[in-house]
Formats: structure tokens, sequence, C-alpha cells
């Protein structure tokens, strides 16, 4: 089932967002995703700005309520 919110977002974004709910932390999906920091943090800036969330939790919290992740 997909959704407005959910074809909105990269595929690169869904991943940062994915790692971001199982806690890790930025340093953590760039060495994982082999991205530099600032690329992670681009990534959830975007998905912030496309979803209409103010900080990383409201993010997360936004994405699984609307299955996104």
């Amino acid at each position: 089932m997909t959704n407005q919110e959910d074809t909105q977002l990269t595929p690169r974004e869904k991943e940062v967002l994915s790692y971001m709910a199982e806690g890790l932390l930025i340093k953590e999906i760039a060495d994982i995703m082999k991205l530099a920091e600032t690329t992670v943090i681009t990534h959830r800036k975007n998905a912030m700005i496309k979803t209409n969330t103010k900080n990383s939790t409201e993010l997360v919290a936004y994405c699984i309520r609307k299955r996104i992740i």
C-alpha cells in the first residue's frame, strides 16, 4: 500500500529513516551507507521538509505512523 507521503521520499531518504528508527547516530548511518555525514544530514533534512516535521523524533514517528518505514 503506497501513499503520497511514501512516494515523495527517495529510497535513500527511506533508508536513512530506517536506520534512524533503529536508534543509530548520524555517524553510524554514514559509515553503514558509506556516505559523508553531511549527506546523511541532508537526506534527513529533505525528508523533514517533505513530511513537514520539525525534528528527527517527529520525523521517525510520522514515518512509522504512515507506514513509510
